[in-house]
């Protein structure tokens, strides 16, 4: 998996989290399209797992390895499916994913209250317990769950950050704790994490133009076109970036 997919954090009581999208993973009659079951092994390896193929005799490959640890398997049954930050632009949504591997960046303006609204998407019908921003500046000013989605408004969002926003959901058998990332930075519409003459060209690039699935991240301030007002925006947040 590219390093995107793998986020951890330090301390004596860390977490990593990993991505795993199903397009990466094959299985001959899976019972479902969900991952149930981890087990996190730590072995060195001389050259990557790879580097020999499979023979087509004895039907395997790979290199040796030095087992070092196993840990025992840890029942796994995630149900987050998706998250997204939505915003209205004219009369259409557009949507901006945010779990990785995608850069999960909101370019767009979230005017003068800094408000944004992310959708998260479950695989099983769920109840919300509690939603909150635990990392970054913002609060949730409203959240409501509808069927396998929960809808979450945002308000007080400053920009050139990254936050985090929480949720304990129940799928009516056992409670699950899901954080989402979102990284905020207005006029970043490459997604690079900074803003630099980049973003002006290609806003510049599309001025005028119908606002599409393809050019939408250029409506900095989601009025639905794209013209000078966009450009300036762009221009005026040069040399900002995330942490």
């Amino acid at each position: 998996l590219p390093a995107a997919n793998c986020q951890s954090t330090l301390g004596p009581n860390g977490n990593i989290t990993i991505y795993v999208p199903v397009s990466s993973v094959n299985e001959l009659n899976p019972v479902d399209g969900r991952l149930h079951e981890v087990t996190a092994s730590t072995m060195t390896l001389l050259e990557p797992a790879n580097t020999h193929q499979p023979d087509p005799v004895l039907g395997f490959g790979g290199s040796y390895f030095n087992l070092i640890d196993v840990a025992q398997g840890y029942l796994f049954d995630p149900i987050l499916a998706g998250a997204v930050s939505r915003k209205t632009q004219g009369a259409t949504t557009f949507d901006i994913d945010l779990l990785p591997p995608a850069p999960g960046i909101e370019c767009r303006s979230g005017g003068a209250t800094g408000s944004f609204q992310v959708i998260v998407s479950f695989a099983v019908p769920i109840t919300l317990t509690s939603a909150q921003v635990s990392a970054g500046t913002g609060s949730v000013s409203a959240a409501l769950a509808s069927g396998s989605q929960v809808f979450v408004n945002l308000t007080g969002v400053t920009n050139a950050q990254r936050i985090a926003l929480s949720l304990t959901v129940n799928d009516g058998t056992n409670a699950h704790s899901i954080v989402v990332p979102m990284g905020v930075l207005l006029g970043d519409v490459n997604a690079t994490g900074s803003v630099d003459g980049n973003d002006v060209s290609e806003v510049q690039g599309h001025t005028r133009q119908p606002v599409t699935t393809a050019n939408f991240r250029d409506d900095v301030n989601v009025t639905g076109g794209i013209d000078g007002n966009d450009v300036s925006i762009t221009q005026g947040q040069t040399r900002t970036s995330l942490p």
